[in-house]
């Protein structure tokens, strides 16, 4: 018999990255209307994915069959669809925060190191090379880290356009309290 090849195309979608999952679902095929086509038991034509890239379904001409009364020789060519998750390109804000320290003084340096930041999960917040978030001293006073925005760096797959706003960290040494002088004399 004549053999008949149709052609089944997984859906596409490009969409952008929101921070949750999204999914493109479902199949096309040029068969004709006497040609039933249908997913093999269990499969499914979905492709998902959260973070910034490309998605495939992974479908198969095995994921599909194809009955007909009129035709007994079926080929089933398959192009795989996917989900194309692009970065967000709107500014996203992430604000870096010098650790913070009050402390008395020892006589000794003292010093308070590190920074916190309200990046989301997906956006890495690093010093760059050579830089670090360090406030110390050895007398009372306020020690600044001396922090800016030029001193950090941010990256993320899902954001292209990512400020940095900084707030400086310091350290406060306070006088000691409660300082005895005993004067012996005559």
């Amino acid at each position: 018999s004549e053999k008949l090849t149709v052609k089944v195309k997984g859906n596409t979608d490009t969409v952008t990255y929101t921070g949750f999952e999204q999914s493109v679902s479902g199949f096309t095929s040029d068969a004709p209307e006497t040609v039933t086509v249908s997913l093999v038991a269990g499969r499914m034509a979905e492709a998902k994915g959260t973070d910034a890239n490309t998605y495939y379904m992974g479908l198969t001409s095995a994921d599909f069959t194809a009955t007909s009364k009129n035709y007994s020789n079926i080929e089933i060519v398959v192009e795989d669809g996917w989900l194309k998750i692009d970065p967000k390109s709107e500014k996203l804000t992430v604000k870096v925060k010098g650790n913070t320290d009050t402390v008395t003084y020892t006589g000794s340096e003292q010093s308070v190191s590190g920074f916190t930041s309200n990046a989301p999960a997906t956006v890495t917040v690093s010093l760059k090379t050579g830089k670090t978030a360090v406030a110390k001293g050895t007398d009372a006073n306020t020690y600044k880290m001396g922090l800016t925005s030029e001193d950090f760096t941010a990256a993320s797959d899902n954001y292209t356009n990512i400020v940095i706003v900084v707030e400086d960290g310091w350290l406060k040494i306070d006088p000691k309290n409660g300082l005895t002088v005993k004067v012996k004399g005559n």
